[in-house]
């Protein structure tokens, strides 16, 4: 297969030649799907009721290209209708997770996003990368985007190899016999996810 070249086509057409060529080549598949008839004067669109099939025809024959240990990543962000936002990107997501692995949801922080004049709603400030893979056995270098904490509870690797002193599985790969059996000191609420919210965007609010 010939590297280093831009091809411009239909990646519904374009990808399946591409697999008959050379099978599974791809070790990552990036797209920016267009939004559900936003931009419907400068590229069309697909509605809203039709978009999660429509997605996951491309995400197959994306699929079909990547090999094992590669990636598929979708970036995008449902719009707003009417003050509420659309619920199509998420009946995607369910849809797509239904036949592939949703292994993770990161997040695209926009530093400076376009101001939207609504009162009532922040601004756009970020969007979903969506990753998506065929299989478990797929490659991931966190290392490459690690940076240092600066965190005052970031502690020496002797210390922390204290605090996973005693082995208990959780599913979540973190040692959790010393915060179970250990006893906290704070008291856990009845409603302590509501109050958390409650503190949380108290301290966040807008002045007038």
């Amino acid at each position: 297969m010939e590297l280093n070249r831009i091809i411009h086509g239909d990646c519904l057409s374009v990808l399946p030649k591409l697999h008959e060529e050379a099978g599974e080549f791809a070790d990552l598949i990036v797209t920016s799907p267009p939004f559900a008839e936003q931009r419907k004067k400068s590229y069309g669109g697909i509605p809203e009721n039709k978009y999660p099939d429509w997605m996951l025809s491309v995400v197959r024959v994306g699929i079909q290209a990547l090999k094992p240990s590669g990636s598929f990543v979708i970036n995008i962000k449902e719009h707003v209708n009417n003050g509420m936002r659309s619920l199509y990107v998420l009946e995607t997501i369910l849809l797509l997770a239904k036949e592939f692995r949703f292994v993770d949801e990161y997040i695209w922080n926009k530093t400076n996003p376009f101001p939207t004049g609504n009162k009532k709603r922040l601004k756009d400030g970020y969007e979903r990368c969506l990753h998506f893979t065929k299989s478990a056995d797929y490659q991931f270098f966190p290392d490459a985007v690690r940076v240092k904490s600066t965190s005052k509870w970031a502690g020496s690797n002797e210390r922390r190899k204290n605090k996973g002193a005693f082995t208990t599985s959780n599913g979540s790969n973190m040692n959790m016999s010393r915060r179970i059996t250990g006893g906290h000191g704070a008291h856990v609420q009845r409603h302590h996810p509501a109050l958390i919210l409650h503190q949380h965007w108290a301290s966040r609010r807008i002045p007038d």
